[in-house]
């Protein structure tokens, strides 16, 4: 009896998804089941594929990067601490997706700017890249982000952090409110990350970016506000506007399609934050 309603549950999550009618929710309580019946299937259907489209590449792209940030590393940092050794293998189950998402979306560069690798690593500008650029671009950093991520501080990948600003500055110049202001969420999350900078300037690259993406979202993007929470208000130990921002994320409700799984994704974060708040701040 527990085989067929298992059997049962996979086989009604499948349709859900095939038939595109899936409830948000289930991306949340089932997450085992639709990252292996989801994710999984849907980026093995193209990688059997042995020429795939540029659009066929963007999408695997897509697929392998929401896949290995919402999944993967998120369980990945919902246990390392309690179980290091199991953290660090999710993390480095991740790593692949990125790097080869890394890939994918170089190889859809080179078609018109066969010299991008240079480009990267150049502090020259060189490229005349075009405003229909700007969604390799973004995908490309953020490959990089979850690659260095993933890697859990190995000096090679941290090294790319320079190639993500790089491709961040030059998306912001094409087209700085791109599908709905997600460079400007990106920025945010790399000015966190900034080993360079720091005090007040710091705090006024984040802030600004920060104030960026609320405007170009509407403040409906939910993850905006946990990142800022999460990066922000624990290192500067603002407990106060930590919960108050988390609890913020948790009220957020769109029919906005670009927000709902993200959001839904980012409000279980924020419970998860929020019950761990003790742990983050000494008073």
């Amino acid at each position: 009896m527990n085989n067929f309603m298992c059997f049962k549950n996979k086989s009604v999550l499948l349709l859900l998804f095939f038939f595109g009618c899936t409830p948000q929710k289930i991306i949340v309580n089932n997450p085992e089941l639709v990252s292996r019946y989801y994710f999984e299937r849907k980026i093995k259907s193209y990688e059997k594929k042995e020429d795939l489209t540029k659009d066929e590449k963007r999408q695997l792209i897509k697929l392998q990067i929401q896949y290995a940030f919402g999944f993967i590393l998120e369980r990945s940092d919902r246990i390392i601490n309690h179980d290091y050794h199991s953290g660090i293998n999710l993390a480095k189950k991740a790593h692949p997706y990125f790097r080869n998402s890394i890939d994918l979306s170089l190889s859809n560069l080179k078609e018109k700017y066969p010299g991008i690798e240079n480009w990267l690593v150049s502090k020259k500008d060189g490229i005349n890249f075009k405003k229909g650029d700007v969604f390799d671009l973004y995908w490309l950093a953020a490959g990089y982000g979850g690659s260095v991520k993933s890697s859990r501080g190995n000096p090679y990948e941290m090294m790319n952090i320079n190639k993500i600003e790089k491709i961040l500055y030059k998306a912001l110049e094409l087209d700085p409110d791109w599908n709905y202001g997600s460079i400007y969420s990106a920025m945010m999350s790399y000015m966190i990350s900034r080993p360079d900078l720091y005090g007040q300037a710091l705090q006024d690259s984040i802030d600004k970016y920060y104030f960026l993406s609320l405007d170009a979202t509407d403040s409906l993007d939910a993850s905006i506000f946990v990142s800022y929470a999460e990066g922000v208000d624990v290192k500067n130990q603002n407990k106060p506007d930590f919960i108050s921002r988390l609890k913020l994320a948790k009220t957020i409700k769109t029919n906005n399609n670009q927000f709902q799984i993200q959001n839904l994704l980012a409000q279980n974060r924020a419970d998860w934050l929020i019950s761990r708040k003790e742990e983050y701040f000494f008073e």
